[in-house]
């Protein structure tokens, strides 16, 4: 992580949840793609139907959005910062939902810090890696 860009995005990343919600994120989600795809807004669309799925099924999607595009650059993926109080159930629903489009990690949170640096180091390095946050997907 090397440009400022970068850098304040991981700190602000860092304290969101601490400013919204009193405490740091829970989950660490990664997702990817069994048919690569680079086209954004598709991935997006797929978020964005994963994030209506979790909301019928009653949970609040509170976090942070991220897409970038793989090291070989054949394909986009995302990462999910969330926080719930309902890790379990969370991570259930999403594996269920998300397992039809490709692969998925999720993984609890110890260190907030971490993984936002994690998740915004490549952000606007190409048109390809953009962020946003889940409520507003």
């Amino acid at each position: 992580m090397n440009n400022e860009y970068n850098i304040e995005l991981g700190k602000f990343i860092t304290e969101y949840p601490k400013q919204q919600y009193n405490s740091d994120w829970k989950l660490l989600t990664s997702l990817t793609y069994r048919n690569p795809i680079k086209n954004e807004k598709i991935g997006r669309r797929k978020v964005k139907n994963l994030v209506n799925h979790l909301k019928k099924k009653g949970l609040e999607v509170k976090g942070i959005y991220s897409c970038e595009l793989d090291n070989n650059f054949s394909s986009i993926h995302h990462h999910l910062l969330i926080h719930t109080d309902k890790e379990n159930k969370m991570k259930d629903e999403i594996f269920n939902f998300w397992k039809y489009n490709g692969w998925v990690d999720i993984e609890k949170v110890n260190d907030s810090k971490s993984v936002s640096i994690y998740i915004s180091k490549y952000l606007n390095r190409t048109n390809h890696n953009d962020w946003d946050f889940l409520e507003l997907i």
